[in-house]
């Protein structure tokens, strides 16, 4: 439904997505950002936007949820923005909390404040699971060389792939991609690296990712948004050291489900997939990582007929390393655990790695350049292993492409999310 609003100043709306808003006459802040008159701000479905004015101002505004409010962000959030302006430059903020907490809103208020004071900001988004900067299942890193009012239009720098959109999946690359991109954005001059987290604090293993990235990272500040006390087995951590703790009350904002939260995932896909062809790739000529496949030696006729004897069927392509047996077994046959222990036995000390045929097609895929610096996106749709031949779905010229990393994540050309795999046995 298309209106026009009139704010006056001061006064505060929130305007919840799919929308897009014109500012007709006037000027409005929008989490620490001034949009002036002619200029628009689109709001994503799932999303939600505080917008207060600081002129009498009119709105064109086109959405189905407008609603009035008593202040733009809450009060006690104006703390972080002052410990911000006090910290010595450059500075690193660790922003955590659980899902839905606010901190990608906290981070853009940071980083637009930040801007609006003359700072060089950068912003790592390590919400692998809602990735805004970069596509779904990657660290990524951007520069802020403008207010934004949503951090999909910050411009990326650099990105480290996870390959999975839970970081439980992966914690060691969780940690290595956040060192990475803030060393990196520390290189490119930012006077502010603000370093937005994942919503996975609960449990053991949760607490264990974000205090090793406190160690590793040893940032300036930790901002812990909470609806109560759930980030506190992290916080004591810090208790007795002299990291700086800020406790901020969580946003109350539009909760995410399920469903939503995929169509914004499917959407930043599509987004990092426009342009994408077929490109070939050679086996031999490219670097293939994270995946036992392609970093051995195929395997004799001798240890061919050996498996086959095991297994009753002949395996599609087989290899094997010092430490791991690789093989990729036709679609539609079922191999029994007895078969699989006997197999086991046969090649003792190596392991095992079964695939099927079909199984990695349409994974999500990370290429790299020749310096391992992160090129974009595809999606991995054939693997000719007579030929030594891949086909990819990418918007990355093959020519640059130096190393393949494979992701666990099934995504269709149209950013679908179709599954996911398992690697190893």
């Amino acid at each position: 439904m298309e209106c026009i609003e009139t704010v006056n100043d001061g006064e505060c709306i929130l305007i919840k997505g799919p929308a897009n808003i014109e500012v007709k006459e006037g000027k409005v802040k929008v989490l620490g950002g001034t949009f002036n008159a002619g200029e628009r701000i689109v709001i994503p479905k799932g999303k939600a936007l505080p917008l207060k004015a600081c002129t009498p101002t009119t709105l064109k505004i086109m959405s189905s949820s407008i609603e009035r409010i008593k202040e733009d962000i809450p009060s006690q959030w104006r703390i972080a923005v002052e410990e911000l302006d006090k910290a010595e430059k450059p500075v690193v903020v660790l922003v955590i909390g659980g899902v839905d907490t606010g901190k990608t809103t906290l981070t853009t208020l940071l980083g637009n404040m930040a801007l609006e004071r003359g700072l060089r900001v950068a912003i790592v988004d390590a919400d692998v699971g809602q990735s805004d900067i970069g596509p779904p299942c990657f660290v990524a890193m951007g520069l802020l060389n403008h207010p934004v009012s949503d951090m999909s239009k910050v411009e990326l720098k650099d990105a480290y792939f996870i390959g999975s959109t839970t970081p439980s999946a992966y914690p060691h690359r969780m940690i290595a991609g956040v060192k990475l991109m803030v060393e990196r954005a520390l290189m490119l001059g930012s006077e502010v690296v603000l370093i937005d987290t994942p919503g996975w604090i609960s449990g053991f293993r949760a607490r264990d990712l974000n205090v090793a990235l406190v160690y590793v990272l040893q940032p300036s500040m930790i901002i812990a948004l909470q609806n109560g006390n759930e980030a506190e087995g992290i916080l004591k951590a810090f208790s007795s050291s002299e990291t700086r703790v800020i406790r901020l009350p969580a946003l109350a904002s539009c909760k995410r489900d399920r469903e939503t939260r995929k169509f914004l995932r499917e959407t930043a896909y599509r987004r990092h997939l426009s342009g994408s062809i077929n490109v070939e790739l050679d086996i031999d000529r490219v670097s293939v990582v994270y995946t036992t496949l392609f970093s051995g030696s195929i395997l004799n006729s001798d240890d061919k007929r050996k498996i086959s004897e095991v297994l009753g069927i002949n395996p599609v392509y087989a290899e094997a390393s010092f430490d791991t047996l690789t093989l990729i077994l036709p679609s539609d046959v079922d191999v029994t655990r007895e078969k699989i222990e006997a197999l086991r036995l046969l090649f003792k000390g190596r392991e095992l790695h079964l695939l099927r045929e079909t199984s990695l097609e349409n994974i999500l895929v990370a290429l790299l350049d020749r310096k391992n610096m992160y090129l974009g996106v595809g999606i991995l749709k054939k693997l000719d292993y007579a030929a030594r031949k891949m086909v990819i779905y990418t918007p990355v010229s093959p020519d640059k492409i130096a190393t393949v990393l494979f992701g666990s994540v099934k995504v269709v050309e149209n950013g679908e999310e179709i599954g996911s795999i398992r690697y190893g046995y």
